[in-house]
């Protein structure tokens, strides 16, 4: 966002600046796209070039409270220069504002419990709800029901019979045969 603003130069405790048009996240003394003016706060002297200036402001640039006050004084007028009031707060009103500030992180963070606490019990219900072939099964996002596959009992498998077992077995099955 381009941005018009003072950019300080001149010596130490010798303060001067140029009315600069220039990108918002650029550094104070960074890359300008333009030079607009100059101003010297200790002569009160500020020259600016007022078609330039207007071009920027039709343009989008957006003044700064600073340069707002410096163009209002010499009687430009546009829509964007507007000067922007900063009212001073008491110790009382920091306060009260603190004391509101806290009130409502405790009413959030209940009902964030309250509303916690409801799902628990919602996921509870449904848990009991479920029927004897499904199961519920809490998540983030939900309560979910999965059927449960039933266990199947383990049949005794029988065991492998050494080779010297299982001859006479054999032999005997032939003689069943025969007979």
């Amino acid at each position: 966002m381009l941005k018009i603003r003072l950019a300080r130069f001149g010596r130490k405790r010798q303060p001067r600046f140029k009315i600069v048009a220039a990108e918002d996240s650029k550094p104070q003394r960074g890359k300008v796209v333009e030079i607009l003016g100059n101003f010297n706060p200790q002569s009160g002297d500020f020259s600016f070039d007022k078609e330039k200036v207007l071009e920027y402001l039709r343009v989008g640039a957006q003044p700064t409270n600073a340069v707002c006050k410096l163009l209002k004084k010499q009687g430009l007028k546009h829509k964007l220069i507007v000067v922007k009031v900063f009212k001073a707060k008491s110790k009382k009103e920091l306060e009260e504002e603190k004391k509101l500030a806290e009130e409502e992180r405790v009413k959030k963070q209940a009902e964030v419990e309250k509303a916690k606490q409801e799902w628990e019990e919602k996921s509870a219900e449904i848990a009991v709800e479920a029927k004897d072939e499904k199961e519920a099964v809490t998540t983030e996002e939900g309560v979910k029901e999965v059927e449960v596959k039933e266990a199947k009992p383990e049949t005794s498998k029988p065991e492998k019979q050494t080779p010297q077992e299982s001859a006479p077995a054999e032999k005997t099955e032939q003689l069943k045969e025969e007979e």
